[in-house]
């Protein structure tokens, strides 16, 4: 009987025979395959991939099995055959790795070579306190083999059910994945990726099974099927590549045992919210904490302005705590534990500035997120804790201003968030309800001058300012701070033609100001300063970051995410030697992109004695979609393309 379901693909939902596999049996066609049709770079490619996953209804146990066949095309390919089986160990939820068995397929003399796997040779290695991993490396593999495996993994957690991804970083050429849950437990079903929408089929069917075959149980069957995925690639100003991927995850939302009782988990974010606000872990740490009394009380007697209290607070635990670099969304200790030990995970340390906060009576609120390095979360997904790893603080410094603050890093000013928190979304955690909150900063900002002295003989010298505000800023007080100056300094100007003779830093402690810097340059040897007779062709070099578009490749699968918005404006004035006037010089250009989304303005004009050339450029979003790319990456091309155009000088 031939079996339908629904596929996935980027064009149109369609009906599509699921292929037949049978462990231990593979047709010649997959060994003679030279070149993957639909890829001709893949050094290998997923033939097959099927995962089931059911509860048993007497234990509630889970049984995870996975069958997959993949061709090795290239030597590129062989770490395709060491595959990795990693399984969680801890406690009475901890699984188990049963029946593993796969094959090696060779074509040896136009005739089909089955080699056997010998799960003897599986190795198992302890990857933490929670994890270990089961690693099959097969034998016989050579260019043109395919291999082929399955295992089975048993939970007795049924609050986890196994995730799915379809897509891999080689072709898939089918993923197929099957969940049958009986009806007393309800999962949240969140689909992840960027590229597919996904299409579901599913069936419910009444069966008297489990429960000593006394209880009737109804259980839904989950369906999703893909074919021909292509490779996907880790690219540039992304997140992490699973926020692409098209998957599939589950989360246990309420349990109704027949006859028994009826617990709720976390069934939309409202429920969330309120369940974190009461847990021990979480909302608990915010009753309370009269260990923050006598700081709060200083603040108070020294400042009654409400925007000084809130830098007080704010630069107390700043200085006063020390981030141990974990991201948790839950505290294990008690606060004031924490705070006597002086550091603790994020979410700790933002507590406290929270609870400080709210003594001084100002408005503050935790906001739950997951950092870029985690994922992204969806307002429209159900919600999963998981997801979340992270916590700041949401100020309400008046009916007008509300800003968001971590004070975990030293180096942060009030207001600025660090670059892991730049991820999209975040939910504000309260008694109304919480909300959703825009995580993102101020727009940042970059001011580069260049003042270029010529002398007739062609010798030349430059001074240089630069003025960063914002996260620019922060971003480049973290890289002074880890490095001599001057070593900073040659490195900001390394790939220019400049040579750093002396600098002077402004502000490098001091975040609540502009991160100034003054340098005097020379040019280096075969500069772009270039006399020939009576002319001189002077190509402007404002800074070292104009000259390499960071956007190369042609196309692109993914969207781009520079997490935050800026601007850069660069100076670059020339002093124009006695005895020489402009010949010409270039010609001004406006570029935008739809919306303003992102603009470059290029003027060069001549005042008095001096050549001015004038670049401003500035995103003013932080997320491209991947149809944007083309016009993003003409943009930076355009304006590469211009500073590269030459002024051009002549003797009178």
């Amino acid at each position: 009987m031939a079996i339908f379901v629904f596929v996935i693909n980027t064009n149109a939902q369609q009906k599509v025979k699921a292929p037949k596999v049978r462990l231990g049996k593979i047709d010649k066609k997959w060994l003679e395959m030279k070149v993957y049709p639909k890829d001709s770079n893949a050094t290998a490619v997923i033939l097959y991939d099927k995962g089931e996953t059911s509860i048993d209804t007497d234990d509630l146990s889970v049984i995870h099995t996975r069958h997959v066949r993949v061709k090795i095309i290239n030597k590129a390919g062989y770490k395709w055959s060491n595959v990795q089986i990693p399984y969680y160990i801890s406690g009475i939820r901890g699984e188990s790795v049963r029946y593993i068995r796969g094959y090696t397929y060779n074509l040896v003399n136009d005739k089909i070579v089955k080699q056997k796997f010998d799960p003897k040779t599986v190795l198992t290695q302890k990857l933490s306190k929670y994890w270990k991993q089961k690693t099959m490396a097969f034998s016989k593999v050579k260019e043109g083999s395919v291999i082929e495996y399955t295992y089975t993994i048993k939970s007795k957690d049924f609050r986890n059910l196994k995730s799915w991804y379809f897509q891999k970083s080689i072709p898939v050429a089918w993923s197929e994945y099957k969940v049958e849950v009986p009806n007393f437990v309800k999962y949240n079903v969140a689909s992840r990726g960027y590229l597919i929408n996904y299409s579901i089929r599913r069936i419910t069917e009444t069966k008297a099974s489990g429960m000593n075959s006394q209880i009737p149980v109804k259980t839904t069957h989950y369906h999703w099927a893909v074919k021909d995925l292509p490779a996907i690639k880790k690219e540039s100003y992304i997140t992490i590549l699973k926020d692409y991927t098209p998957g599939i995850e589950f989360r246990l939302n309420q349990v109704n045992i027949p006859n028994g009782a009826s617990t709720n988990y976390y069934t939309n974010w409202a429920t969330a919210n309120n369940q974190l606000l009461t847990h021990e872990n979480f909302g608990a740490h915010l009753k309370f904490n009269t260990f923050l009394d006598e700081v709060a009380n200083s603040i108070r007697s020294k400042y009654s302005d409400t925007t000084q209290r809130v830098v007080a607070a704010y630069q107390h635990i700043q200085s006063y705590m020390t981030w141990n670099k974990k991201k948790r969304i839950f505290v294990y200790e008690p606060l004031d534990v924490v705070y006597r030990k002086k550091t603790g995970n994020a979410t700790a340390i933002n507590f406290l500035l929270v609870s400080l906060l709210r003594k001084l009576g100002i408005k503050t609120d935790p906001v739950v997120l997951s950092t870029r390095s985690h994922g992204k979360i969806k307002p429209s997904s159900s919600p999963m804790i998981n997801r979340l790893n992270y916590m700041i603080a949401q100020i309400k410094l008046n009916s007008n201003t509300t800003i968001l603050a971590d004070a975990t890093d030293p180096l942060l000013d009030l207001g600025t968030l660090p670059y892991r928190c730049l991820n999209g979304l975040g939910r504000s955690v309260n008694n109304q309800g919480g909300s959703w909150i825009f995580l993102g900063n101020t727009p940042s900002s970059t001011q580069v001058g260049v003042e270029v002295t010529l002398a007739e003989d062609g010798t030349s010298k430059a001074v240089a300012s630069v003025t960063q505000k914002g996260f620019n800023a922060y971003d480049e007080r973290k890289k002074l701070h880890q490095q001599k100056p001057q070593k900073y300094a040659e490195k900001f100007w390394k790939g220019s033609e400049y040579a750093v003779t002396s600098h002077k830093f402004q502000n490098s402690t001091n975040i609540y100001k502009p991160l100034t810097a003054k340098y005097t340059l020379d040019l280096k040897e075969d500069a772009n300063i270039k006399k020939a007779g009576n002319m001189f062709y002077i190509t402007p070099i404002v800074a070292p970051d104009l000259h390499e578009n960071p956007f190369k490749p042609k196309t692109r699968q993914l969207p781009i995410d520079f997490g935050y918005t800026f601007k850069q404006n660069y100076l670059f004035t020339l002093k124009i030697p006695k005895g020489y006037e402009v010949e010409s010089m270039p010609k001004q250009k406006v570029v935008s992109l739809p919306k303003r989304a992102g603009r470059l303005i290029y003027i060069a004009q001549k005042q008095k004695d001096k050549v001015q050339v004038i670049i401003r450029f500035a995103i003013n979003k932080p997320v491209f979609l991947a149809s944007e790319y083309l016009g993003l990456r003409e943009l930076y091309n355009q304006m590469i393309d211009k500073v590269q155009e030459q002024i051009v000088l002549k003797k009178i």
